[in-house]
């Protein structure tokens, strides 16, 4: 069978996690209410992965394996970008060019919870986690929106998608 995507509004949680659902991308889950901090939970514990794109909610960072978020503000255009490691997944690339001035920081709170990138100023000083790899998936600390840096941005929700469910890389190598 091939891989689909689809989109869901956040009321409808239980379709969007029914199977063959592997991989859900959370994007903008900024308060999520109970329910669905537990239909999360539910869909990851029976082995589902997620990729959160910021969120401001204790208890859903707790379930991520991170610390609540906290903002962090910026002087605009502070934060230039972000970069990986060289132990970053697959075809990841080393940056993301993309300002940020208001990030809601989020840091490891299980063992199982590791720092994938930072922010970084114009210098290439390292600022706040960017990106947090965990158990569940990953958790990024700002929405990326469009910028020039369109083709980086799609390599890295590619690879950090395969990262959690593999055989995506047989949909992106057709891309």
């Amino acid at each position: 069978t091939g891989i689909e995507s689809a989109m869901f509004s956040d009321r409808k949680l239980a379709a969007a996690f029914a199977p063959p659902c592997k991989l859900a991308h959370l994007v903008y889950m900024e308060s999520p209410t109970r329910e669905h901090v537990e239909a999360v939970r539910k869909f990851v514990s029976a082995g589902g992965k997620v990729i959160v794109h910021y969120s401001t909610s204790p208890a859903f960072s707790k379930l991520m394996g991170t610390t609540a978020p906290e903002v962090v503000l910026a002087d605009k255009d502070q934060w230039i970008g972000y970069t990986l490691p060289e132990s970053r997944p697959l075809y990841a690339p080393k940056a993301i060019w993309y300002a940020g001035y208001k990030i809601w920081q989020v840091k490891p709170a299980a063992k199982t919870t590791s720092v994938l990138a930072r922010w970084v100023d114009a210098s290439g000083k390292p600022g706040p986690v960017a990106i947090l790899k965990t158990s569940h998936g990953f958790w990024i600390t700002r929405i990326m929106l469009e910028t020039d840096d369109a083709d980086a941005r799609r390599q890295l929700m590619a690879s950090l998608s395969a990262s959690c469910v593999p055989e995506i890389w047989r949909l992106a190598a057709k891309k």
